[in-house]
């Protein structure tokens, strides 16, 4: 039987080319969230819009907005907290959404089965192609559920630096805590990764992908 109690963070800027399949996907888990926190970052495309008509209608969605669409991707750490100030410390678990990615049904419910079974306390599905290097897959940025004890320790706040996904994942691993990721089970990313982020196909309409230039700032902080 599933009894955890878990919230979602979800920050945006400017999805509504995706937003539009990915707050669902976590909305209609058959473990359903106990409450859905989307930080828009100052879109002008609409998600806004979006994102309040959809307030009115569900009522575990809370929807804030922080615009810091200069900050680029450090202002999604900056989410994060804002997220976190906002739900509070009494939930069983947190779940960390990206409004790009789509998951499957029972995503939770299957990720949170796992976790219990192995002692898990920060765990995510994937969404790359399988490979040979799956069993050292790290945890994913997006669609990682963490316990209450390891926010706990972090304080409910992560440091606003680039790096900060990694941190959590070093954080973990020195108190102690078991960390990992569940290839098998899979979810969906809209936005382009990797060489598909910088040549796109043609009738490609997703939209930008993401930016490794980020990743060398992160990497540069650790």
């Amino acid at each position: 039987r599933f009894t955890m109690r878990y919230a979602v963070i979800l920050p945006t800027l400017n999805g509504m080319k995706t937003i539009k399949r990915a707050l669902p996907s976590i909305l209609n888990q058959t473990s359903p969230p106990a409450k859905v926190c989307v930080v828009d970052g100052g879109s002008v495309d609409g998600t806004w819009d979006y994102l309040q008509e959809e307030a009115k209608v569900n009522k575990i969605l809370y929807v804030k907005r922080n615009d810091l669409s200069n900050k680029m991707a450090i202002a999604i750490v900056h989410h994060y907290n804002l997220a976190l100030s906002l739900l509070g410390k009494s939930y069983d678990a947190y779940f960390f959404h990206a409004d790009d990615c789509v998951f499957p049904h029972d995503y939770v419910l299957s990720l949170h089965a796992r976790m219990k079974a192995d002692g898990v306390d920060v765990a995510s599905g994937n969404f790359t192609m399988p490979s040979a290097l799956d069993n050292q897959r790290a945890v994913a940025g997006a669609g990682r559920l963490v316990t209450n004890r390891v926010m706990a320790t972090l304080g409910f706040h992560f440091p606003e630096i680039y790096g900060y996904e990694s941190f959590l994942l070093i954080k973990t691993e020195q108190l102690g805590y078991k960390q990992k990721c569940y290839p098998d089970i899979r979810f969906e990313l809209l936005t382009k990764f990797g060489i598909e982020a910088w040549h796109p196909a043609a009738d490609d309409n997703i939209g930008e992908g993401h930016n490794f230039y980020e990743w060398g700032r992160a990497m540069r902080v650790l």
